[in-house]
């Protein structure tokens, strides 16, 4: 084998594991710091679109371009260190390629979670916090007998009320305390609606 092949595969291993390290100190970083900012986006709709906006504008960006621009703000940053507590850090090389790929690996988690976690049915809220509510409508062209019957009908009108009724667990023997909660649980779940 040729003596620089031979140093290259030497090598080889090393470099592997300082990129796993990179990759996935990257990745656990952004999703630390993703993960509880989706949750609040997902909570305050005035959040949101901040949240999402950023993270989509730092996906634009060519990752070159962004190193390049992690130069100059790591050098200034490790100047001030310098002066401040007497160390610095390199403006090259692990950190700003962690940081690069922490902003890149940022995207999926807010956008994902915060579209799952608006995305709740609000009666699996309600379920959630135990109030139980059911589905008392079922339209009448998806019973069997109407099937086999008439065959196949469309009634997107008496579909659209099937889909979007929920019937909630009132009635005139509950107490003050429980209609009290049953309803804050419907707030709470329509909260992120």
């Amino acid at each position: 084998m040729n003596a620089r092949l031979a140093a290259a595969w030497a090598l080889l291993p090393e470099y592997l594991a300082w990129h796993v390290l990179l990759s996935a100190s990257a990745l656990v970083l952004g999703v630390a710091i993703s993960l509880p900012l989706a949750v609040a986006a997902a909570r305050s709709a005035r959040l949101r679109w901040p949240v999402l906006a950023g993270a989509s504008l730092i996906q634009t960006i060519p990752s070159l371009a962004l190193l390049a621009l992690f130069y100059p703000v790591l050098l200034a940053v490790s100047a001030l260190s310098l002066r401040l507590i007497g160390r610095g850090f390199p403006a090259l090389g692990f950190l700003p390629s962690l940081l690069a790929l922490t902003l890149y690996s940022m995207l999926p988690v807010p956008r994902n979670t915060v579209t799952a976690l608006i995305g709740i049915d609000p009666a699996i809220r309600m379920a959630a916090q135990g109030v139980g509510s059911q589905v008392h409508y079922i339209p009448v062209h998806t019973q069997p007998f109407y099937r086999r019957r008439y065959g196949e009908l469309s009634l997107p009108g008496a579909m659209h009320y099937y889909q979007h009724t929920l019937s909630l667990p009132l009635y005139a023997s509950m107490t003050v305390e429980d209609v009290d909660r049953v309803v804050a649980a419907l707030s709470e779940s329509l909260k992120g609606s």
